[in-house]
């Protein structure tokens, strides 16, 4: 499954306003909102502002609750690769239709190859989306859309912040999962070796299988060690959820609707596994930020000094702040 793919996938199915749902229950706030309700104040009345690769639209709402606090009457719009539902928005998150109207949305616009004709932009935003694109292509595009005093204001993953940390170690938690000495491993020969299963009585037998039982007590030996050696992280995989699901689920199975329930949860660990792949490459290092400062050198764009922005006291986002050079 390739990029896009994960991320319409995510986007589609969840009910996460943001694509941290762990780290924000809602949209952003604390220093995060700050940040940006202090950039779009800034902005003079009736600016145009573009958000690229918009997800489920949290800075874009944040534009407009701003807008509508200070009597700005922004003109927003955003973007994103792949198809972002508006009325999904609103029956599953709980945002009001009236803030939803006063954004442009288009979807499935690579932020690679922006076009909009007849629009000039004040201000480019995004939020852990600019980094996921090839950022030369992505500001030779905003350069393009910019007007003469118009200005990108990005906060971005980088290497050194804590939910990159944290999502490295979530990342080979879910390499160990699939390994094959791995618990899913582990599962897969115990379904195979428990056959039919109808009734409470079958269940009971299964405890006088010497091999189902072998299984069963290194399946529970597996659980442990990953939770000790993952500790928080190991939650985000939901292994032992799906564990205690699928022991629940044996009367009336068999290995076949049991492989079945198995592969299930598989696939959706190989698509969180792709977004946090995702993650981690897009992350900025100080490598790619002295690329982005060249490639802004090279179309007439200056790169100001970026700054660390915080949450519950951690480093999580890199500001990159871009302004026209003349």
């Amino acid at each position: 499954m390739n990029k896009k793919n994960y991320w319409q996938k995510y986007w589609s199915q969840t009910d996460a306003f943001t694509s941290l749902a762990d780290d924000f229950s809602g949209n952003y706030d604390g220093e995060i909102l700050r940040h940006w309700q202090s950039i779009f104040k800034s902005l003079a009345p009736a600016s145009q502002v573009l958000d690229i690769a918009c997800g489920n639209l949290p800075l874009p709402v944040i534009a407009v609750q701003t807008s509508e606090l200070f009597n700005l009457d922004l003109k927003i719009s955003a973007c994103d690769l792949v198809v972002i539902d508006k009325q999904k928005i609103q029956s599953n998150i709980g945002i009001k239709e009236n803030i939803l109207d006063q954004i442009n949305l288009y979807s499935e616009v690579n932020s690679e190859a922006l076009n909009f004709e007849s629009i000039q932009f004040d201000l480019v935003t995004s939020m852990f989306g600019f980094e996921y694109s090839d950022t030369e292509k992505t500001l030779r595009s905003i350069k393009n859309i910019l007007n003469p005093a118009g200005r990108a204001e990005f906060v971005c993953h980088y290497t050194e912040s804590r939910i990159v940390q944290v999502n490295q170690r979530i990342h080979q938690s879910l390499i160990d999962l699939q390994s094959s000495k791995g618990i899913l491993h582990c599962l897969k020969k115990l379904s195979n070796s428990l056959g039919v299963i109808k009734t409470q009585s079958d269940i009971r037998a299964l405890k006088k299988n010497q091999k189902s039982e072998k299984l069963r007590t290194r399946l529970n030996d597996k659980l442990i060690h990953f939770y000790d050696k993952y500790g928080e992280q190991s939650k985000d995989s939901n292994i032992i959820e799906f564990v205690k699901h699928y022991f629940s689920c044996l009367l009336n199975s068999n290995m076949r609707s049991r492989k079945k329930m198995i592969d299930a949860y598989i696939n959706e660990l190989v698509n969180h596994k792709g977004r946090l792949e995702d993650l981690l490459n897009a992350a900025i290092s100080p490598a790619r930020l002295k690329q982005i400062e060249t490639c802004c050198n090279q179309i007439g764009l200056r790169l100001k000094k970026p700054a660390i922005v915080c949450h519950s006291g951690h480093d999580v986002g890199l500001i990159i702040s871009i302004v026209q050079a003349n």
